[in-house]
């Protein structure tokens, strides 16, 4: 008799996927959010893998050697999550990708320890898990970095009862695994960076690869140093155009780029300008530093009429 064979092939989705390059469009984004100034949290918004997870990045420097992370089920059923480090880039379009450990690697993996592993949480329950730095002698000064993935577990269900008869087709269940990852940064010593930006400009979308899309605004971000480096975007109307005078376009909090790459695009969509409101006009964009020392960096754009 052939028994019914039941086979799960585990996928895990990752979020992280900020913006597209040119000259394919980024697809449409929600409207400008502007920053209350409050830590954010993510919360995963598929059903069946209802966690919220704070902070959403983690930066251990200086004397710190333990914090803090925050689980908290926002569903309305009990679920069970897997911790484990992932070693993730990002690409130019600041894309989070898993990759592959280098031989004679060492990562934030290697320099940290957390607990628990596993965590079971009721409906409105919350987990903390404990991350404590472990540093040998003779480490290199500079940034060791890791991504800590967050894993929805399944329900394991019930084999289902065999018929009377001998069954001969293979039956296949596909189980999708829900996960998050936040990264994990840890600098030790002397740790430099340097942010800039150029190449900005002012791009409509073809109708025909992003219908209805708005007006982009497009610049690359540039990093140097041993560290990673995050700045938050504003672009606002300077003068000209149809809008008032500091009208916001559109923000953007935490742009990060890592140590991995040594610049990145940003896009950011002007909704505001759909209808040609941005003709003429010219454009204040500001990068203050989030992370780092540094003042404002600010570049203009003047849009064609």
């Amino acid at each position: 008799m052939i028994r019914r064979i039941l086979f799960s092939v585990l996928a895990i989705a990752f979020a992280f996927a900020q913006e597209v390059a040119p000259p394919v469009p980024p697809a449409p984004l929600a409207p400008p959010v502007v920053a209350t100034g409050a830590a954010p949290v993510i919360t995963t918004e598929k059903p069946g893998s209802n966690l919220s997870i704070f902070p959403t990045r983690l930066v251990l420097e200086g004397r710190s050697r333990s914090e803090e992370i925050v689980l908290r089920n926002s569903g309305k059923a009990a679920a069970t999550y897997r911790i484990l480090f992932k070693e993730m880039e990002m690409n130019e379009n600041g894309e989070i990708q898993e990759r592959p450990r280098k031989e004679g690697e060492i990562t934030a993996a290697d320099l940290i320890r957390f607990s628990p592993r596993q965590v079971e949480l009721a409906p409105g329950e919350t987990q903390t898990v404990r991350i404590q730095v472990r540093k040998p002698e003779g480490l290199v000064d500079g940034e060791y970095r890791s991504h800590l993935l967050f894993q929805a577990v399944p329900v394991a269900e019930p084999p289902a009862p065999l018929g009377g008869e001998v069954e001969r087709a293979l039956s296949v269940k596909i189980t999708t695994l829900l996960g998050m990852s936040i990264p994990i940064i840890l600098r030790h010593g002397e740790t430099q960076g340097k942010l800039a930006i150029s190449e900005l400009r002012f791009w409509r979308p073809g109708p025909k690869v992003t219908p209805g899309a708005p007006p982009v605004l497009s610049l690359r971000m540039t990093r140097e140093g041993n560290r990673s480096l995050s700045g938050a975007f504003t672009a606002v109307v300077e003068s000209g155009g149809k809008l008032k005078k500091g009208t916001l376009l559109w923000e953007l909090p935490v742009v990060p780029i890592y140590t991995s790459m040594p610049w990145r695009n940003v896009h950011m969509p002007m909704y505001q300008g759909k209808n040609g409101e941005l003709n003429g006009a010219r454009v204040k964009i500001t990068c203050t530093p989030v992370d780092f020392k540094g003042a404002p960096i600010v570049a203009y754009l003047d849009i064609p009429a």
